[in-house]
């Protein structure tokens, strides 16, 4: 998979792995207190292959 983060709805979004991720959990250390984020993934087949976006994930990070 590769994931992507925005902190908008709808995007725009940045991918955030360095290489494909095989694992269907993330820990995504660099957000920030307060801020809202969204997160897609997409899917890569064995040739490369990258599927459209998922559906998004919101993630509200608390304030200290």
């Amino acid at each position: 998979y590769n994931i992507y983060r925005g902190t908008r709805t709808g995007g725009p979004c940045s991918k955030i792995d360095t290489s494909l991720d095989s694992s269907t959990s993330l820990t995504d250390n660099s957000v920030l207190a307060g801020q809202t984020y969204y997160y897609v993934v997409t899917g890569v087949n064995s040739q490369g292959t990258e599927s459209a976006y998922s559906g998004e994930a919101k993630a509200v990070i608390p304030s200290p």
